[in-house]
């Protein structure tokens, strides 16, 4: 993944074209939407990577600065907690920040989630992505967890483990080849 973030084109981040575009309102949707659920993960797995990269938070506040910002609730509440996660906002700061450019309502904010494998789109409310987040990667760990793997041995399998022979042979060669 490092790797991957490391290329020239992430120079400035994966949202260096939005301050570039000529109309941020006219941005794609859900290409932004996509992009921001990408990001939040990103951030949420390590808040250091765009430090470590040295990515601005300016193409996140764009999105949501009342003079230029992007027109879809969804995209401007992604942005918001992105931009708080890459700048590390205090919560009770985020949380004006939210309140001053999103206002009190209870307006819906649905921005794109997912893709089934049927690659039909999950559409949810951006409010609620905090919470599915953390049920998508704690049954992301239980699957893990639950399959088997290098170490596992399955009922009825004849894999033979190691026995202490088998260690105190290998030792003895290794010892006896570096002599």
């Amino acid at each position: 993944m490092s790797a991957f973030l490391r290329r020239p084109i992430f120079d400035q981040g994966p949202l260096s074209f939005v301050e570039s575009a000529p109309s941020i309102a006219a941005l794609d949707t859900t290409r932004l939407q996509r992009l921001l659920v990408a990001y939040y993960r990103l951030l949420c797995a390590n808040r250091l990577i765009p430090a470590e990269l040295g990515w601005p938070a300016s193409a996140l506040s764009a999105l949501f600065v009342e003079s230029n910002s992007h027109s879809d609730r969804a995209v401007r509440w992604l942005a918001i907690r992105c931009y708080a996660m890459h700048t590390g906002m205090a919560e009770g700061e985020r949380a004006k920040l939210e309140k001053s450019i999103l206002g009190e309502g209870e307006e819906e904010a649905l921005m794109w989630y997912s893709e089934r494998v049927d690659r039909t789109s999950v559409f949810v409310d951006a409010t609620v992505l905090p919470a599915l987040e953390l049920k998508r990667v704690h049954e992301t760990r239980q699957v893990i967890a639950a399959s088997p793997d290098f170490y596992t041995r399955e009922d009825g399998d004849s894999t033979p483990f190691l026995s202490d022979s088998d260690l105190r042979c290998a030792f003895f060669l290794l010892v006896s080849r570096n002599m």
